[in-house]
This record gives C-alpha cells, sequence and structure tokens, in this order.
C-alpha cells in the first residue's frame, strides 16, 4: 500500500501541470487615432501557459495575466469550442491585454487595448498566429 501511494504521489504533481504553448504572430493591425502606416510583425512569439499566463519571449519578461479554459458546445448550431483565454488588465501601461488561444487549429488571437498611450489617444493593437505546444 505504501508503493502504491508513493506513486501516486510523485504522478500527481505532474499530471497537474499546466501546457505550455510558444505563440508566433503571423498577422498585425492596429487602430489609432493618429493616421499611420502599416508595419511589419518584428517576429513577435509569445509563451502562453495555462497556468502562469503569458509572456513575451524576446524580451524575457515574467508571466501576466491569468488563463482559464473554455470548453463546450456554442451557438445556435451548438458547435463544440475548446479555448484558453488569457487577459490581463494593466499589463506594462496598456489598459487591457486579452488573448484568446484556440486548441482544435492552435491559432490565437491577442488584443491590447490603450487610452491616452504616449499622448497619442486611443490605440487598439491586434496579432494573429499560430501556438505550437511544448
Amino acid at each position: 500500500m505504501k508503493t502504491l501511494t508513493t506513486i501516486l504521489m510523485l504522478c500527481l504533481p505532474m499530471t497537474a501541470m499546466g501546457e505550455t504553448f510558444v505563440c508566433k504572430a503571423e498577422k498585425y493591425s492596429r487602430l489609432s487615432e493618429q493616421l499611420e502606416r502599416a508595419r511589419a510583425i518584428s517576429s513577435r512569439e509569445l509563451i502562453v501557459d495555462t497556468e502562469k499566463g503569458m509572456r513575451i519571449l524576446a524580451e524575457g519578461t515574467e508571466y501576466y495575466g491569468s488563463c482559464q479554459r473554455s470548453s463546450g458546445n456554442r451557438g445556435t448550431n451548438e458547435v463544440f469550442v475548446d479555448l484558453l483565454v488569457c487577459a490581463d488588465e494593466n499589463y506594462n501601461d496598456v489598459t487591457y491585454s486579452k488573448l484568446i488561444l484556440n486548441f482544435k487549429d492552435r491559432t490565437f488571437t491577442e488584443t491590447f487595448q490603450t487610452t491616452q498611450a504616449y499622448r497619442i489617444g486611443h490605440i487598439v493593437e491586434s496579432y494573429w498566429g499560430r501556438c505550437t505546444e511544448i
């Protein structure tokens, strides 16, 4: 009986660990109160951990925000969805940051909204890309 208890105690922490993904942006858009030229994405990559939140890979920052898995049948056609929603309401002077990862096709969208950032008014930035589980 002691052996079984020991095995269970060693295995349980492994099953309780969250899933981790590397997400790379492929598309980018930005809306602001000033006219701006479109700009290319400068290889934005994120680490998304279901338990720790999100962090920008290149900056080596700490994790921010929190994530919650949402799954079940949605909409009038009762389509099954399986999503991870990560949000932070005050990350790095940004009023709101939200990331949604679709487990089915491993795509994500990330949106930042801020007001009075650098004195240029309201800004909304959005990224879309793909994720790989690590």
